[in-house]
């Protein structure tokens, strides 16, 4: 609470039991949901369940159909819902910078007036977020032509363990150096860090 504010956190039983579960049959109930409103929080929540071995799961709209957000160990979970800011679009360079609670339909509907479109089209389009998608490699019915989400990330942001943040990737199509750690992020649920 001191992290995100008393609002921010809840251990109540409903809560707990609508953030136990995904769109899939899996169900397990968290000690608390936490709810970050930017990078330096969730720098914070990370840093705090480290030292005191607390686990954490990452969750955007638990849409996911493969129990990917059920905590089954408890701990927390990381709601990123208020993290849904769009930072920047730069169609002459066709980039756009987002926070990871930002709705995939929400972000489409900000891109349509420049001529853009972010490809991934899963069917929860509607309720799914950024940081979801990339957290699963969602792809959707355009994925034959254009892939999943992990050929449309060129960088990202992400919170590690211990609570400290790398920058992986590039702004530009062209990333011919060194590993690519970000598309290595793409699709790892949340097992290797947070994506803020």
């Amino acid at each position: 609470k001191e992290i995100v504010g008393d609002d921010n956190v809840s251990d109540d039983m409903a809560d707990l039991y609508v953030y136990g579960s995904d769109a899939s049959v899996h169900q397990a109930v968290p000690s608390a949901v936490v709810r970050p409103g930017s990078i330096e929080e969730v720098q914070d929540l990370m840093r705090y369940a480290n030292e005191n071995q607390i686990p954490v799961v990452p969750r955007g709209a638990g849409s996911g159909m493969s129990g990917q957000t059920v905590p089954i160990d408890g701990g927390i979970v990381l709601d990123m819902k208020r993290m849904n800011k769009i930072i920047e679009i730069r169609p002459e360079d066709v980039l756009c910078k987002v926070e990871p609670g930002i709705v995939n339909d929400r972000l489409n509907e900000a891109l349509k007036p420049y001529g853009f479109f972010f490809p991934p089209t899963p069917s929860s389009g509607n309720i799914c977020t950024i940081g979801g998608m990339i957290g699963t490699n969602a792809s959707g019915n355009r994925a034959v032509k254009y892939g999943g989400t992990r050929d449309s990330i060129l960088g990202l942001k992400v919170v590690l363990a211990n609570g400290d943040l790398v920058n992986l990737g590039t702004n530009t199509r062209t990333d011919a150096s060194g590993y690519q750690l970000a598309r290595l992020m793409v699709g790892s649920e949340g097992t290797l860090g947070i994506v803020v």
